[in-house]
């Protein structure tokens, strides 16, 4: 899903980071929305928004691949392809994703978020988020 696809109506608002793999050993990055990741076969990945986006609703991530899954912010929660939800809960606006063992494949992994109160746009320039390799 593009970001020019996404319902502005549903009010999401998305994050993307292209990600390739490289040979060599990967170290804890961070870099900024848009901005190449370079990982190594078998990293982990974390990408999360860093500031409130206010009640959501809603938290999935599109992979390189185009399949969209929706992360459960649950403690029960089963983790679908190696990817689990990370933050407080939708309740604290917080979204974000812990992928491990990452696979070799260029592409932009897309985190969405829905607020509920639906205040926030498609528009990126409102948050700032993070990709963390460990």
């Amino acid at each position: 899903m593009s970001v020019g696809q996404m319902d502005v109506a549903a009010a999401q608002v998305a994050l993307r980071v292209l990600l390739l793999l490289s040979s060599s050993p990967a170290t804890f990055v961070r870099v900024l929305c848009g901005r190449p990741v370079w990982l190594t076969d078998g990293d982990t990945l974390y990408l999360r928004w860093q500031s409130g986006l206010g009640l959501l609703n809603r938290c999935s991530v599109v992979l390189p691949n185009g399949t969209e899954t929706t992360l459960s912010d649950t403690a029960t929660a089963v983790t679908t392809a190696n990817l689990t939800y990370v933050g407080d809960g939708y309740q604290s606006g917080q979204c974000g994703l812990r992928a491990v063992s990452v696979m070799p494949g260029v592409g932009n992994w897309t985190l969405t978020a829905s607020s509920v109160d639906g205040r926030y746009s498609r528009d990126t320039s409102r948050v700032t988020c993070i990709a963390q390799i460990e």
